[in-house]
C-alpha cells in the first residue's frame, strides 16, 4: 500500500490529519441549502473550495493506478487524504440536513 501512494505523495492511513487543512469559511451555506432544496443538488467547483489544500491530482492518479491494477476504488481510503475529503464534506452536508445526520455505509468511492 505504501508503494501505491508514495509515488503520488499520499499518506498511508495514519488518521493523523493535522497536516491537512480545510477552510470552508468562504462557502455560502444558506445558498447551498437553497440549491439542494430547489434543484435537488448543488455543484461546487474547485474554485468554490479554494482552501482544501488536498492534492486532488495525486488522489486522482492513485485511483487511476488502483483501476489499472484491478483493485476496487474503495481502497483509496487506505490513504488519509481521501478520509479527510470525506470528513470535510460532512460540514457541507450538515448545513443542508442539520446536525446529527447519518450517512449510508455505502458512500465510499465510485
Amino acid at each position: 500500500w505504501r508503494s501505491l501512494g508514495h509515488d503520488v505523495g499520499l499518506h498511508i492511513c495514519t488518521m493523523e490529519l493535522a497536516h491537512l487543512r480545510c477552510e470552508l469559511e468562504g462557502l455560502n451555506f444558506a445558498q447551498i441549502k437553497r440549491d439542494v432544496q430547489e434543484d435537488g443538488y448543488v455543484q461546487l467547483s474547485q474554485a468554490d473550495l479554494p482552501n482544501w489544500n488536498l492534492p486532488f491530482e495525486q488522489m486522482r492518479a492513485l485511483i487511476d493506478r488502483l483501476h489499472r491494477l484491478h483493485i476496487p476504488a474503495v481502497f483509496c481510503f487506505m490513504f488519509d487524504e481521501f478520509w479527510y475529503a470525506y470528513v470535510s464534506l460532512a460540514l457541507i452536508i450538515e448545513s443542508i440536513l442539520g446536525k446529527g445526520f447519518l450517512r449510508l455505509p455505502d458512500i465510499w468511492a465510485w
